[in-house]
């Protein structure tokens, strides 16, 4: 689990893009390090899967698999491999125990 949040920055040096409305200029700093919101599932494996191949780890994700609805484009499938050492999305319980460790309360 990352220290912190996915950072636009690093989410554009990955994937090239943004998937938020607000573009980041060079100029500020701020917007630099603004975290990434507004994700699909989707988008969030295919980054993890981006990161991991950039850093030289095997991707976690596979069989990844969209559906258009209309103007959306919704992830309905996915295969995760725990056995491999890439970048994935942490688990429920993973979470839990991190948000605690942090001083944060989940709800039970």
């Amino acid at each position: 689990m990352g220290q912190c949040e996915v950072t636009e920055e690093l989410y554009k040096a990955v994937t090239g893009s943004l998937p938020s409305k607000m573009e980041m200029t060079d100029t500020d700093e701020v917007s630099k390090l603004r975290p990434v919101v507004g994700l699909t599932a989707g988008e969030a494996f295919k980054f993890c899967n981006a990161l991991s191949e950039k850093m030289g780890y095997d991707p976690v994700y596979s069989d990844i698999a969209w559906t258009n609805l209309g103007n959306n484009t919704y992830c309905t499938t996915v295969t995760l491999d725990m056995t491999k050492n890439g970048y994935r999305l942490p688990t429920e319980a993973e979470w839990e125990y991190a948000a605690r460790g942090a001083g944060i309360a989940a709800e039970d």
